[in-house]
């Protein structure tokens, strides 16, 4: 047989049919091999999801941005995927705290999330300066989505506690004006004794003129009260301007956003910017204000103030830290920032009319859509808990806990 033939055979075999034996047998391993590749794909996701699992309820390292897209997308259609959900918020005493925090606790109980509470009825801190922290209800996640109780900061506590991609947040005040808001708040409202000992008459002028016979430490209420919330270690001189700025490095290290109380609207949009929330998150009518003189009725000469700004060194010193970085930030967004502020001042006033003036016969309140936000309304239910005072809060979310480990505890059987 020549080449030439060989090679026209060799072509017409590979043409012509098989026969049928051949056939069954191809086609019985092309489904053999079609079933272990469906098998292998099958097995292969539902490994993917009990691993994704696995690592959302027992690791708090997976990113929220990652996890709670993954886990809560789909299940709640009020987020979006770039909404930061682990928050640690620094309230400051007499620092506008109270109105921050309600602002996350709506945000967080809207989207299910867990809070940093003690388990006992008459606990409203989670910490102060040179204790324990209290006792907690337990996360099943082993870690917390939000902090927005009264704490000293801690480095090592909050990132036992809080997830490692939390956003710590906190907020200053005018150091004067702090201290006489805290002055009269403490003693009309707490009854706190070492403020009921200063004459009434000159209340103010006394704690500033005579801290060695009303507020000896350098730590209280009255006296470095931001720097004791800051967590600043003791041993501080008023001539240690190098030590001090070192720490104030650090904690410009670890809040990327501190807020202005004099600036508070601008405040919240860098917090809701920051935080890639949306304008109704961040909607507030201000709470737990007390009325008192102020520093000019009082009378606080420049002396007191010098004598003051001696005292309470280390809160005088924050603040002008945060004050500069904050001015520098906000001048540095320009008139696009400033509009976004001057239209959430307008669509927050008009809020806080409606909520506070509404007798019932207006179910809702219409927000139009703007280059800052879409179209949403505003219930009353949402007046109410923006009006909610934080104690009543705090025990209301106290009390969803406990309901909830109940019904938990319910269905298992327990």
């Amino acid at each position: 047989m020549s080449a030439k033939t060989k090679k026209r055979y060799k072509i017409l075999f590979f043409i012509l049919p098989k026969t049928k034996d051949e056939g069954f047998k191809k086609d019985n391993a092309k489904f053999r091999r079609s079933r272990s590749w469906v098998t292998g794909c099958v097995l292969f996701l539902i490994g993917a999801v009990v691993t994704l699992y696995v690592i959302k309820k027992y690791f708090s390292f997976l990113p929220n941005k990652v996890s709670d897209y993954i886990f809560n997308r789909y299940t709640n259609p009020d987020m979006t995927s770039l909404e930061v959900h682990h928050i640690g918020f620094l309230k400051v005493h007499k620092a506008g705290g109270s109105t921050v925090q309600n602002i996350l606790f709506r945000f967080g109980m809207k989207r299910h999330l867990s809070f940093v509470m003690p388990i006992e009825g008459n606990k409203y801190k989670f910490s102060t300066y040179g204790r324990e922290h209290e006792l907690l209800f337990k996360s099943g996640s082993g870690y917390y989505d939000i902090l927005a109780l009264h704490s000293v900061y801690n480095e090592s506590v909050y990132n036992e506690i809080l997830p490692n991609d939390t956003v710590n947040i906190a907020i200053v005040r005018e150091p004067l004006s702090l201290m006489i808001s805290g002055a009269y708040f403490h003693r009309d409202v707490w009854k706190v004794q070492y403020l009921e000992m200063v004459p009434k008459e000159n209340f103010i002028k006394d704690l500033i003129r005579y801290p060695e016979l009303y507020d000896r430490n350098v730590f209280s209420l009255t006296r470095n009260s931001m720097a004791m919330d800051f967590g600043f270690p003791r041993g501080f001189h008023s001539t240690d301007s190098e030590k001090i700025e070192h720490y104030l490095q650090y904690l410009d290290s670890k809040f990327p956003l501190v807020m202005l109380v004099e600036h508070f609207d601008e405040s919240i949009i860098l917090f809701k910017r920051r935080l890639h929330w949306r304008l109704e998150d961040v909607l507030y009518i201000p709470l737990n204000i007390n009325k008192h003189p102020t520093e000019r009725a009082l009378g606080i000469s420049e002396n007191d103030k010098n004598k003051f700004e001696e005292r309470n060194f280390l809160d005088v010193a924050i603040y002008r830290f945060f004050k500069r970085k904050f001015i520098e930030t906000v001048s540095s967004l320009g008139s696009e920032f400033r509009d976004e502020v001057e239209h959430f001042r307008n669509v927050r006033k008009s809020v806080e009319h409606y909520c506070v003036t509404n007798d019932g016969d207006k179910k809702s309140f219409d927000v139009d859509e703007s280059s800052w936000n879409g179209p949403f309304q505003v219930l009353q239910s949402d007046c109410d808990a923006m009006l909610t005072d934080e104690l009543k809060f705090i025990d209301k979310i106290r009390a969803d806990i406990r309901q909830k480990k109940k019904r938990k505890q319910a269905s298992a059987g327990i």
